[in-house]
C-alpha cells in the first residue's frame, strides 16, 4: 500500500486558446485514419494529427501526410509489402518526428495490412529518436481468420519491442461490453471512440502552463518502457458521484487485485461548477492504490477543467507495467 511516488498536476480549462508541444498523433490505415478524422473535429490545441494511409484518399484534409506505396490503391492486405513501403519512407517518418516532437502517438487496427505493416516501422523510428511513444490499436475478431489473427499478433509483439506503452483493444472483448442491438456501423463508431479517448489522453495533460516541460516529463516517467497497458475510462453523472465513481471502479478492476502493476495515470476532469474536491480525489487514489496499485512505483494523477461535463466526473486511467505474480512472493 505504499506508493513510491505520486505526482499531482492541477491543469488549467481545456479551451481553443491553449496549445500543447510536441505531441504529435499517427493515425495508420483505416481505422486509423477514421479516428484520426474524429479528433481533427475536436480542434485538440498544439496537436499536430499525420495520416499514414496505403489508399491516399484517406490522406486528403491534413497539413502532412505519410502516403505508402506508388499508386495509393491500398494494400490487398499485404503487411509484409507495407513493411517495405514504411521502410522507404523512413527519411520522411524521421523528418515528421523532427526536434519539436515529445511524444508520438500510434492509432491503428491491427491484422489488416497498413497497420500491422507500417506501425512497428514508425513506432522503431520514434524509439530511435528518444521520443515516448504510445500506441493505442484495436485487436480483430477471432473470426476474421488464422492470417489476419497472426498479422495482428506479430504487429502487437513487435509495437511492444519497440513503444513504450501498447494499449490493445479486442474486438471480441469490446463486443461483449458494447449492446446487442448495435449495428455493424455503430459497434465500430463506438470502438473508435473508445480509442479516441485513449489516444487523446496525454494531449489532454500535457497542455499549456507554465511547468508543460515537467507535465510531459512526469508523463514520461510513468509510461516509459511499462509495456502493456490497460485502459478505461469512467463517466459519473449521479448526486452520489463518489460513491457511484467507487463502486464502478471496484466494478471494473474486480479480479485484478492478484497482479497489482507498476504504473498507474490518473487523469480527473470536471467542471467548474462542480470541480472534483479534495475528498473525492484522495478517496478515488485510495480505491485504486487498494485495487491495483499495492506495489506501483508511480503514480501520476492530473486534474483537467472541462466546461462540458458540467456536474459529471470524468476518470481517465491508464495502467502498465504490470508485474509477474513470482514478484509478489
Amino acid at each position: 500500500m505504499e506508493v513510491n511516488q505520486t505526482v499531482v498536476a492541477q491543469q488549467n480549462t481545456v479551451s481553443k486558446n491553449q496549445t500543447t508541444r510536441g505531441v504529435k498523433i499517427i493515425g495508420i490505415g483505416g481505422a486509423g485514419c477514421s479516428v484520426l478524422k474524429k479528433l481533427a473535429t475536436l480542434n485538440l490545441p498544439g496537436v499536430e494529427l499525420i495520416p499514414c494511409h496505403t489508399d491516399f484518399s484517406m490522406l486528403k484534409g491534413f497539413d502532412r501526410t505519410l502516403p505508402l506505396g506508388t499508386i495509393g490503391a491500398g494494400s490487398g492486405l499485404n503487411d509484409q509489402q507495407v513493411r517495405q513501403w514504411a521502410s522507404t519512407q523512413k527519411p520522411a517518418i524521421r523528418e515528421l518526428l523532427d526536434s519539436s516532437t515529445g511524444a508520438v502517438i500510434l492509432v491503428t487496427g491491427l491484422g489488416g495490412g497498413t497497420g500491422s505493416g507500417a506501425a512497428p516501422i514508425i513506432a522503431e523510428i520514434a524509439r530511435q529518436q528518444d521520443l515516448l511513444t504510445v500506441a493505442c490499436v484495436t485487436m480483430p475478431f477471432s473470426s476474421e481468420g488464422y492470417e489476419t489473427i497472426q498479422a495482428a499478433e506479430v504487429g502487437l509483439k513487435h509495437l511492444v519491442l519497440y513503444c513504450d506503452s501498447v494499449v490493445a483493444f479486442s474486438l471480441d472483448n469490446l463486443e461483449k461490453t458494447f449492446a446487442d442491438d448495435l449495428s455493424i456501423t455503430e459497434f465500430y463508431a463506438a470502438a473508435d471512440d473508445l480509442v479516441l479517448q485513449a489516444a487523446r489522453m496525454i494531449p489532454d495533460i500535457v497542455i499549456t502552463s507554465e511547468e508543460i516541460n515537467t507535465d510531459l516529463n512526469d508523463v514520461r516517467a510513468v509510461l516509459s518502457k511499462s509495456g502493456p497497458a490497460f485502459f478505461t475510462q469512467v463517466v459519473i453523472d449521479s448526486p452520489t458521484r463518489l460513491d457511484t465513481c467507487l463502486s464502478q471502479l471496484n466494478q471494473t478492476f474486480e479480479g485484478s487485485r492478484s497482479q497489482p502493476i507498476r504504473r498507474i495515470l490518473l487523469l480527473i476532469k470536471s467542471s467548474s461548477k462542480k470541480p472534483v474536491t479534495m475528498l473525492e480525489t484522495r478517496s478515488i487514489v485510495q480505491a485504486l492504490t487498494q485495487l491495483i496499485g499495492r506495489k506501483a512505483e508511480l503514480f501520476k494523477i492530473a486534474l483537467v477543467t472541462d466546461e462540458s461535463l458540467e456536474e459529471r466526473l470524468q476518470l481517465t486511467i491508464l495502467t502498465g507495467g504490470f508485474i509477474e505474480l513470482d514478484e509478489l512472493k
